[in-house]
């Protein structure tokens, strides 16, 4: 336990800073940094390998880690909600949402986190990006060695631990319904 305390102290104490960390979540491997950091964000983007007209996802572990950047409408609404598995919502976002979040679209991929790391994290954080730890196109990173030999170089803290599984989570568009990714 007193291991798991200090990889997670390192991880918060690295976000704090601007740095770009990974961690277990509910669903995969994850990339993560401070959302309102331009510089970490676009550290994470140029990890990956993903353009910069793609949108990130954001996780939070309370519904108002996502107030600055999502109306309160659209909040309780996915509050509300009850997904038999982890869920991520494209919601409306506010139009002072950062264009480095959003990818260029006035919408913005929201995910409340229950449990595991990613959800201490978020509850002592706040809202954290949250992108799959993999070079964008390339297959998910399912194993801790494999995201230390592959991404570990860049990275300013790992929390080790086991993904809740071993895909993305289901992406819903809550305007039109549409799954996006399932």
């Amino acid at each position: 336990m007193l291991t798991h305390r200090v990889h997670i102290t390192s991880a918060l104490t690295a976000l704090r800073a601007g740095g770009v960390i990974a961690y277990p979540t509910e669903t995969v491997w994850g990339l993560g940094c401070d959302p309102e950091d331009d510089n970490a964000v676009a550290r994470v983007m140029a990890i990956k390998r993903r353009s910069d007209k793609k949108g990130l996802i954001l996780i939070g572990a309370h519904i108002d880690d996502f107030q600055l950047w999502v109306a309160q409408k659209w909040l309780a609404w996915i509050e509300a909600q009850a997904p038999a598995r982890p869920t991520t919502w494209v919601v409306p976002c506010l139009p002072s949402t950062p264009v480095w979040l959003t990818g260029g679209r006035q919408t913005l991929a929201v995910r409340l986190v229950r449990q595991g790391p990613a959800a201490e994290l978020a509850s002592r954080f706040g809202a954290l990006v949250s992108t799959s730890a993999n070079l964008s196109g390339h297959q998910t990173l399912t194993h801790l060695w494999q995201v230390r030999l592959r991404l570990g170089r860049w990275l300013d803290a790992i929390v080790p631990g086991q993904p809740g599984g071993t895909r993305p989570s289901r992406i819903v568009d809550v305007c039109t319904g549409k799954v996006l990714r399932d």
